[in-house]
Formats: structure tokens, sequence, C-alpha cells
């Protein structure tokens, strides 16, 4: 469409629209009242006189806003920063909106003022009489006009403010009024309708943050490509207040790059703390210091090596005082409960003992105070983690190719690994050194944890260590495994998801939109996504995702790799509702190859669905990968374009689930509902019962469904279907068997051919035997032509509980019932347009016959 056509077009629609447009566009504004980063429960401020005055002196405010800042304004925006990531500035980019949304506002905006005034009827009869052509060319003539001085009004009122305009895009940078807040000022100018959003100008950090450190270089298992600490950093380098309880041999408490993070702490073998004359200083065996380091050596200092975590702080708890450095378990675990009881968020304990029962008492204790206890798996490849302890995260390593190291110790215990081969650490010299070993896994492990913390310190202690082991990368079989737990840990990820989610799941995945807040299994929202109530006949409760003009969003990642060559099914329910004509809604898929790729492309006739259309797809052989997800994106024009989106699932198939049904309005799925097929789904038979779809068998075509799952207690199961024929002769038929479940295949019915085509499909209806009860029940269909044009369409078939009551009322055109005039008024405009519906005869004429069989259905009645 050119730009001219597409301009006259949106202007005729706003014009016709008339009242309805009204509260079309604030049920818009209520979707974007309810849609991320809106303020819940926010209050409603009056601006004082020296906020009024600062926007009037930063804005050029015309007359027409005056109401806006003498009224109360109830920010509708938060604007959530993320320290080291993005930060708040003294600037606002404002998105002056197009010349489209500005004939849609100014339509809006007449409408409203037209509704608040009376109507002389009889002149606008006579208006429109007269010419209402040049009425309808007039008011497209003003309104474009009218919108292209908006746009030179909404720049002319920011410009006094604006830092930077970029045209191309008539995006501004605009400085905030001195004394009001980012979200009074963005609320203000979002109430004068003529910009398409507000949003800080955020101070945004490079990605990958690095320290300056001098060795930091030789700390292999920090960058992106492995635990992706440097990622983690962009978001948070840990806090001071937060603890590292280090219960070993002790800390150098002189080592240049652990001193200034140096807490007090506790001797459990003399049981003093340390500001009482316990000692904590590792003078014997180096061990607690190469472990401190790991976790919390400090960063950016300019010296040495960076921990996990560059500010945390440490506490030395000495649990021996032995040169080979052992340690009672009972000394162990008293360290680790002093460390958690002191304020220690997390304490890790990098000796033996973690699947002992005293250590899992110890974990629960720690875990009720809100923190965490860390323990090493050990280093003998041994495979003794025989328990799996709820409140202890038990950890074995990884080396520098990111595989499991063949010395960690294994078992259900296990719940992750991380770095422990060839780690640059902190020594009791005050130097550096490599060391090896689950020791080092474990520290850096609780060093993850607390940057998590860090994050979002409203996480749990419970929700801090799920995000971890959920965020891992899984190297094996999915899931848990004895050898990696969970898989290798990924710190970058993990603090994300501490931020804005959990990123990634298992399968199956399943969102059936329950309430109108989008949850976190979404990610990158394009436009005004919403989760909207305003779709007729939703599939599973009140609400569906809403996706309008060109809006687009993704799932989270989901392990999928572990289906390998077996089946998985993607399903979703889509309906569209004021979508012009071949508007789409694209579904793609992110695949192995890491690119996105078309999943299916569903296009709208332009009529509104008054029912949701299930849609079920065969996972591509690219999919089956461990950042598997999906996308929708809207391809509309306007915001008017309504797709709804509902019960989404991505699960592993096995069979279908009883009650089975198939309409083929996502063509035919072969390995879902289909085993195998010859037949192809078609647009080209006439009044479809469900849907625009059938499947097209000719000649000899056959299709044998996958397997359903029939395992019932109901006394009674139906198969249904319903069938059209074209060009079949007489006698020809399409044969319809049933699987038993010892595999043999009987007939269940044929359904014969009188040699006269159809203009409407016939509905088959019968019991199905018992010998087909069970877990893998089929159905085969199988036409018996012998010619190329011989056609059978099949549609709607279901296996069920449901009985089908036929049509015993043939002249209720309407549906509601009853026959009256309306039914009358029905049938004589179906006759008039040819329509099949009115074809009372079935013999492909519309005349005098037709008309005849009308009259006698209509005066028979309904019973």
């Amino acid at each position: 469409m050119h730009q001219n056509q597409h301009i006259t077009a949106a202007l005729m629609i706003a014009l016709a629209s008339g009242s309805c447009l009204a509260q079309q566009s604030s049920q818009k504004a209520d979707a974007q009242a309810s849609s991320q980063n809106i303020a819940q429960g926010a209050q409603s401020v009056r601006l004082a006189s020296t906020q009024i005055q600062s926007i009037q002196q930063a804005f050029n405010w015309f007359d027409r806003d005056a109401d806006i800042l003498n009224n109360p304004l109830t920010p509708r925006t938060i604007f959530v920063e993320y320290p080291g990531l993005k930060e708040r500035s003294e600037y606002l980019n404002v998105q002056v909106k197009s010349q489209d949304q500005m004939i849609q506002q100014l339509a809006f905006e007449t409408n409203q003022s037209a509704a608040t005034r009376p109507v002389n009827q009889s002149q606008t009869r006579a208006a429109d009489a007269h010419d209402a052509a040049t009425t309808i060319q007039a008011q497209i003539n003003a309104r474009i006009v009218g919108a292209e001085q908006r746009i030179l009004d909404a720049r002319n009122r920011i410009a006094p403010a604006t830092r930077q305009a970029y045209l191309d895009v008539d995006m501004h940078s605009i400085k905030i009024p001195a004394g009001v807040s980012a979200e009074l000022a963005a609320e203000a100018l979002m109430l004068t309708g003529d910009y398409e959003f507000v949003s800080i100008d955020w101070i945004c950090y490079p990605v990958d943050t690095t320290p300056n450190d001098s060795l930091f270089s030789s700390q292999w298992y920090h960058p992106s490509n492995r635990i992706d600490t440097v990622g983690a950093w962009d978001v948070t380098q840990g806090l001071s207040s937060t603890i590292i309880g280090v219960v070993d041999s002790g800390v150098d408490i002189d080592h240049p790059d652990l001193a200034a993070a140096l807490v007090p702490g506790y001797n459990s073998v003399d049981n003093l703390a340390e500001v009482d004359g316990g000692i904590v200083n590792d003078t014997l065996v180096g061990h607690g210091t190469l472990v401190a380091g790991s976790a919390a050596a400090i960063g950016n200092n300019g010296t040495g090596i960076s921990g996990i975590g560059w500010n945390f702080g440490i506490m030395p708890i000495k649990v021996t005082n032995n040169n080979s450095g052992t340690a009672a378990l009972s000394e162990i675990l008293e360290g680790a409960r002093w460390a958690s009881d002191n304020g220690a968020y997390a304490a890790n304990c990098s000796f033996g003992g973690a699947e002992d029962i005293a250590t899992a008492s110890t974990g629960g204790h720690i875990r009720l105070e809100g923190h965490l206890l860390v323990f090493a798996a050990g280093n003998d490849g041994l495979a003794n983690q025989t328990r799996d302890w709820e409140d202890v995260t038990i950890v074995g390593a990884s080396n520098s190719a990111d595989n499991w190291a063949n010395f960690s110790h294994t078992g259900v215990g296990i719940d992750c690994i991380a770095p422990g081969v060839n780690i640059r650490s902190t020594n009791r010299t005050g130097g550096y050194s490599f060391t090896t070993g689950t020791s080092f896994s474990a520290p850096i492990t609780a060093g993850a944890l607390m940057l998590v913390h860090d994050a979002n310190p409203s996480l749990s202690a419970d929700e801090v260590e799920y995000i971890l082991l959920n965020s891992c990368d899984d190297f094996q079989a999915i899931g848990e495994d004895d050898q990696t737990g969970w898989g290798r840990i990924n710190v970058g990820q993990a603090v994300q998801d501490a931020v804005f989610g959990p990123s990634i799941t298992n399968l199956p995945f399943s969102e059936e939109f329950p309430d109108a807040t989008l949850s976190t299994d979404w990610r990158n929202p394009v436009g005004d996504v919403d989760v909207s109530q305003n779709a007729v006949n939703i599939p599973s409760g009140l609400y569906a995702l809403n996706l309008d003009d060109t809006d687009s969003i993704e799932t989270i990642k989901m392990r999928a790799a572990f289906l390998g060559g077996s089946p998985a099914e993607i399903q979703f329910y889509a309906e569209h509702r004021g979508v012009e004509a071949g508007e789409t809604l694209s579904v793609e898929y992110f695949n192995l190859l890491s690119n996105w790729a078309p999943l299916t492309t569903i296009v709208s006739n332009g009529t509104n669905q008054e029912e949701f259309i299930q849609y079920r797809i065969a996972m591509p052989t690219l999919g089956n990968h461990d950042e598997f997800k999906l996308r929708f994106a809207a391809n509309g024009s306007d915001d008017g374009d309504d797709w709804y989106i509902d019960d989404v699932k991505v699960q592993e198939f096995s069979t279908n689930a009883f009650p089975w049904e198939e309409s083929f309005e996502d063509g035919i799925t072969l390995t879902l509902d289909w085993a195998s097929s010859s037949a192809d789904a078609s647009e080209d038979a006439n009044n479809e019962p469900d849907g625009i779809m059938s499947a097209r068998l000719t000649q000899q075509d056959s299709m044998t469904s996958a397997d359903v799952d029939v395992t019932t207690a109901a006394s009674v199961i139906y198969v249904h279907f319903y069938t059209q024929h074209l060009a079949v002769e007489s006698g020809e038929s399409l044969n319809v068997e049933y699987k038993t479940q010892l595999g043999a295949w009987n007939t269940l019915m044929s359904v014969e051919s009188d040699g006269t085509d159809q203009n409407s499909f016939e509905l088959s209806q019968i019991a199905l035997p018992f010998d087909a009860y069970g877990g893998n029940t089929a159905l085969r269909f199988t036409a018996d032509g012998d010619q190329a044009d011989d056609t059978w369409f099949l549609d709607a078939i279901a296996i069920t509980t449901e009985f089908i009551e036929e049509q015993t009322c043939p002249a209720d055109l309407t549906g509601d019932g009853t026959l009256n005039f309306f039914d009358i008024s029905a049938f004589l405009t179906a006759f008039n347009a040819q329509d099949p519906i009115a074809d009372f005869t079935d013999d492909g004429s519309f005349n005098f016959f037709d008309v005849s069989a009308f009259l006698v259905a209509f005066n028979t009645g309904c019973p």
C-alpha cells in the first residue's frame, strides 16, 4: 500500500468507527497500563507549585495542556535501574507519535468531544445526503493537516529541554525538569497524547566487565565462554556486606589481596572469637588462604587476581590447628554455624564429610537463618556422595576444557560442578599460585551464590540456590546426574536470572496465562505486548497473550537436547480480531545454528474469529538443543490488529491424549496427530464443519492416526467424523478401520458414495469397539477410488465420550432455536447469494425447489 493510501485507509477506519474508537482507545490505554514496568498501586501525586513552574519553564507548554499539570498525576511507569548495568541519568528519551498514530489520536479526541455535545439529527442526515463523499474527504484532509501540525507541536513542546534530536526515528533526549521525578515528568508528557513512549535515557555500562588485576588473565574460568563471571560483573561485583565464612585452616590476614576485606572471625578448635583472642591466621597450611582468594580476592585493585566477588567480606573460621590441615567434622560444622550466626551469607567447607547426616543438620540450621552451606565433593574419584541433602550445596570440579574432572567425587548428592583445575589463587606467603581440587570449586560456587543474592537481595536462600542450579550449563543428560549434578555453573546467566527471572527451563514447558501479569517465562517484548481478557472463548482461564501492530515476544530457553531423535510437539491456540486479510502471525523457533527459523505462519482472512484454533507442530530436528525457544511476532499495520495466543506447550510426545480431535487447521501434522498420510490439507471443500481446512483423499490415499491413549473408565467411546465426496462413483467408499490393543486392524465402518456430488459435509458417528480401549488406539481412513478426480474430504475427527445430536431443525438458519422472520430473511439472503446453505435440495443449483423445501422445513417447525 502506498503511503497516501495507507493514511487514507487509517482515516477511513477512524472516521467510520465512531464512538467505538473512543472505547477501543480507552481499552488500549488500560492494556498499556498493565504492561511491564507498571507501578502496582502507584499513588496519585499533586504537583507542587514549584514543580508546575519547573515543568512550564522546561517545556513550551500549550494551553490545552493546563489541566494535566493542575490535576493529580498517577505515574503508570516505574523505571527500574540495575547498578553496574543501566543506571538513571538526568535525561528522558521521548518518541513523538507517527503520522498514522497522530491521526488515530485526533480521531479519538474528536469522538470524545462529539460524545459530549448534542447532535442535530436532521442536519446530520441532510449533510450526509447532500454530499457524504465530499464531507468524508474534507475530514480526511483536515485530519492529515491536523496530524502534521500536532507532530510539530509535539516537537516544539520539548524543544527547550532537548539535548539531542534523532529525527530519523523522531526520538528526542530531553533534560528532566528540576525538582520533578522521571516518573512524574514522563506521565505528564504521555498525558498530552502526543508521544508513543517516554523512558529514561539510561547510562548503560559496557558488557563483560573486567578488573584491572595484574594476574586476571591467568584465571581461565572467568570469561563468557566458561562461567561468565565477567557477565555477572556487568550487574554486580558483590557487596561488602555480603560475607563468606571461610571454614578452613584460617586466612593470611596480611595478604594484600585479602586483608582489606577481612571481618572478625572465629577459631572453633579453641572456641574463641577473634575479638576475644581467637587465632584465625593461616600460619601452617595455606589451604584456607587459597580458598578465600578463589571466592573473594579483592577485585579491580590493580593487584594479583580477582575473586568471584570483588568486594565480599571474608570471615576466617579456623577449624584446625594441625600441620596436616585435618579437622574434626564437629569443629567444621560448628565453625560453619558460627559464621552463619554472625552474618556470613555463605559458609564454605572445603573438606570431606558432605555426605554425613550431621552435615545435613547444620545445613538445615544455616538455611533457616536465610544463609547457605557449601561443601566440596572430594578429589579421589569415589562414588561416595550418596546423600542428596536439601540444604547443602555439594560441588564437584570441572576442568579448563569445560568437562567434568575425573578426580571429582560422584553420586546423587552432587548439585553442580565448577572450575577446580589450575585455579590461580592467593597463598599464605602473600603471593599467588596455581592449585587444583574440588576445594576450590566449592568457594567459586559459594561466591557465585553470593553474587546472585547481591543481584537481587529480595530472593530467599532457596531461590538463590535454585537460580544458580537452574542456570547451569548442562553438558550431560537433562536435569541432575551423578557426575555433574545440574551442570557447570554459569554465573553470568544466574545473575541475569536473579534480576529478570529464570531464563531456561526443562521440558515440558507450559504457559496458560493465568492472570494479567506476563510471567518470567517470556523475554524481549517488542511493542505493546500484554496479557488481555479481550479475546473470545479463551481456551484456558480468562487471559491470553495479546500482540498487535508489529509486536513480538519470545519464550525463555528450553532444554531440548535430551530429545535426540525422539518426537516432541509444539502446541498453542491462536485467535485474531481486527486483523486485515493477508496480515499474519509468525511463529519461529531458535535453532541449533543460533538462528531464528520459521515454524509456521498464520494468515488472517480478515474476519474476526469467535473461537481459538489449536495448532500442533512437530519439533523440528534443529530444535533439539538446550537453547530452544519460541518467538511470536505480529505482522500488522496498526494497533487494532489483535492476535491472541493461549495455552502454549512444548513437550515430549508419546501418544495423543484422550479425547482426541483433529480439524486440520494446522495441516496434516505427521508424527503427532498422524503417523502416516498420503492425503493433503485443503480449503476446497464446501461448508466446512470446523474451520476452513480439511483432509483431501483422492484415488487410494490413506491416513493413519498416531496412537491415542484411550485408557478410560468411560463405558461408551464414540468415533465421529465428517465427510464430503466429489466425483466419486456410486458404490465407491471411504473405509474406516481401528487398531485393536493386540495391534490388529479391524473394520469400523464404511462411508459409501451414492454417485452424487455433495455440497456439504455429512456426519458419521459410531461407538468404538471395546477391544480398542487402551494405550495405543488408532484410526485408519482409506479411499478406494480408481480415478484421479475421486475426492473425499475428511474433517472434525474425534475419539470422545461426547455424542453429537444432529440438527433436527434445518430451517433455523439463525441458530437461535426458534423459527421466525429472521430465518426467512437469512434464507433469502443466502439464496440470492447462491450460498450452499440455501441449497435445501442439495443438488448444486438454486431454484424454486429449494424455496419449496425451505418452506416445508419452516412450516414443520422445531421440536
